[in-house]
């Protein structure tokens, strides 16, 4: 019997309603990006000391959805999928300089003003099995191991006006496979006849093996173009997440409500003028609000 056979009639074993409590869960996200891009330098030109001003971008508060099956008995199975998008603007203006590459390399002047839009999409799937043991009547931890793929497009695109003007757009697009591991816990504070409320807190890591897609164009009003070569990055991407909160269990319905916070290590590949190499880390932090139906 072939390997892939072999994997297809342990996954229906696995998903059996006959043996296991089946369900489906929706989770709304309410998450906030965090990572840290200079995209612009300010120069005061004062006299005789200059003050030099980074500006970086900031997101706000998006929604997002995470929605999945699960069986649920003394083995725990669980597969997922979840889709976060963000963006965000900035406009300044003055004495400014570019900290991409392309921008810098266009003019030795001085730009006077400029706008920034970034967005970041993220797509994640998982496979979780785990099992369930119980160290006291209220006292569950269930270790966890599975798989995570996913893919992160980011995109920069900054307009900058001065002595020329230029668009210049930055791509920082990462894909990735890999194993996981984790743990939840939940501690069980009331218990009657069909009805529990319980403090829940969940951790796992995940290390994704992966590849970058860079690429950074500018194009200028004298009908240039400025094109930076980066070549794909083939490495490692280690991740950790964790959620702390509250949930509770009426017959067959689960709702949960917690802070969740998911940590992309060394996301952020691009090289620029401002700071060189980035190794910077992508994290998504907030409210996370899901139900579940189990049947």
């Amino acid at each position: 019997m072939s390997h892939s056979y072999r994997l297809i009639i342990l996954f229906c074993l696995l998903c059996t309603p006959k043996v296991y409590a089946f369900g489906f869960f929706l989770d709304a996200l309410y998450w906030r990006a965090s990572e840290t891009v200079e995209w612009v330098l300010v120069n005061d030109l004062g006299v005789p000391n200059q003050n030099i001003t980074y500006h970086s971008i900031n997101f706000d508060y998006d929604p997002g959805v995470r929605i999945g099956i699960e069986t649920n008995n003394n083995w725990y199975n669980k597969l997922y999928y979840t889709g976060y998008y963000t963006k965000a603007y900035g406009s300044t203006s003055g004495n400014l300089i570019s900290t991409f590459l392309g921008g810098k390399l266009a003019t030795s002047g001085f730009y006077k003003s400029a706008q920034v839009n970034f967005r970041i999409n993220l797509n994640t799937l998982d496979w979780d099995l785990g099992k369930n043991f119980y160290l006291a009547e209220t006292v569950m931890l269930r270790p966890i191991v599975g798989l995570r793929g996913g893919w992160i497009n980011q995109h920069v695109v900054t307009n900058f006006q001065g002595p020329i003007s230029v668009t210049e757009s930055v791509k920082n697009d990462f894909s990735g496979l890999g194993p996981k591991i984790g743990i939840a816990s939940e501690i069980a504070f009331y218990k009657a006849k069909q009805k529990k409320i319980s403090l829940i807190a969940d951790f796992s890591t995940s290390y994704l093996w992966g590849n970058w897609d860079i690429s950074d164009v500018l194009t200028d009003n004298l009908a240039q173009t400025f094109t930076i070569n980066v070549g794909s990055r083939n490495f490692g991407a280690f991740t950790t997440q964790a959620l702390v909160g509250v949930a509770i269990e009426y017959k067959r319905l689960a709702v949960k409500l917690g802070y969740e916070i998911f940590d992309w290590f060394d996301q952020y590949q691009v090289l620029d003028d401002g700071t060189g190499a980035h190794q910077n880390d992508l994290v998504l932090q907030g409210v996370t609000l899901g139900v579940a139906y189990r049947f």
